[in-house]
């Protein structure tokens, strides 16, 4: 990798010193830019996606190590030089104290300067790649994880033969409730994988209960909400942040808002946001699909009825968020149409 991928932003105020920079810079092929505008500096900063060195002029003004500590703020990992011909120590330590990774004291020679970058070119392209490395390395990993979630996920397929495609839809509703809800990024695709795994504690229920097309008996039913909890034994005390949110899930998806669900009678917010995410998810889906027991409902008749539940059974505001995009739902389920 060449110094040519080296990006030095400048705010430069010392004629001197800027024919020093660039002296240093030109012969080893080092890009500079130069800005006289605290504002522009660090607006440059924000906008530019490869600043590699920052270069500071300073002589005692306050408003430098305030912007120095905004840009330190903004990105710990970004060089800050500063350039100055104050020898004060007080001064220096300032200097350090704000965020600036090194101290020049001016005059400086061209050639050590160049020196420096050369070695510093060196360092962040050692940096660069163990970073790409690691990144890829990373991916492999949750890639792997991923692939492990949908096929635990599936499990509950397995036993429960007429879920079709469910736990891939109700991962997409719960994503799309969360993105409504101004989830990051990371809160979504929580939400897509984990959600999947709510009714993984179905494989610990007879098939005898599980695929039963009449209504079951009051023990039956007993044997079947146990699923909630044989979920959350199955998926909880991991370090997977996805089981740890699917384990919250099984355990509180059948919870309802007014306290009438279960299994620990939870009411309100006191039922965890993803189980009541996913509570809508998982509902809505149910009756949209068709099943051993009941056949499907038409979206109108899907729609009524989450909007007769607000508030007794689900949160009414998600219910109002995942009812304002009932149109991107209805594309999920276009792509992943239910099956028997």
């Amino acid at each position: 990798m060449s110094n040519r991928n080296i990006n030095i932003l400048y705010y430069n105020t010392d004629i001197q010193s800027k024919d020093t920079v660039l002296n240093a810079c030109i012969p080893i092929d080092i890009n500079v830019s130069f800005t006289d505008s605290f504002q522009n500096l660090y607006e440059m900063i924000v906008s530019l996606d490869e600043i590699d060195l920052v270069f500071i002029d300073y002589n005692g003004e306050e408003e430098v190590l305030k912007i120095i500590s905004s840009i330190h703020k903004y990105d710990e990992d970004l060089v800050i030089y500063v350039l100055s011909h104050i020898t004060d120590d007080e001064e220096q330590i300032k200097i350090y104290s704000s965020g600036a990774t090194e101290y020049l004291l001016l005059p400086v020679n061209s050639q050590v300067l160049q020196a420096r970058l050369k070695n510093m070119a060196g360092l962040r392209d050692s940096r660069r790649k163990l970073n790409e490395e690691v990144e890829s390395a990373v991916s492999v990993i949750k890639e792997r994880e991923l692939e492990s979630l949908l096929l635990l996920g599936r499990t509950s397929e397995y036993k429960d033969r007429d879920t079709g495609s469910h736990i891939l839809r109700v991962g997409r509703y719960s994503e799309l409730i969360m993105e409504k809800l101004g989830g990051s990024k990371e809160d979504q695709e929580l939400m897509l994988y984990a959600a999947p795994l709510h009714d993984v504690g179905k494989i610990g229920i007879p098939d005898s209960i599980l695929n039963k097309n009449t209504k079951l008996t009051e023990e039956e039913y007993a044997v079947m909400k146990t699923h909630t909890i044989k979920g959350y034994n199955i998926l909880s005390g991991t370090k997977s942040k996805y089981l740890d949110a699917g384990a919250i899930i099984a355990l509180s998806h059948h919870e309802k808002y007014d306290g009438t669900g279960y299994p620990n009678a939870l009411k309100g917010e006191d039922i965890p946001l993803y189980g009541r995410i996913v509570a809508i998810a998982d509902v809505f889906d149910a009756l949209i699909s068709e099943r051993v027991y009941k056949n499907s409902w038409t979206l109108e008749q899907t729609l009524d009825y989450i909007k007769s539940q607000s508030g007794t059974h689900f949160d009414p505001a998600l219910t109002e968020v995942f009812l304002k995009n009932i149109n991107e739902a209805e594309e999920i389920i276009k792509s992943l149409p239910p099956k028997l």
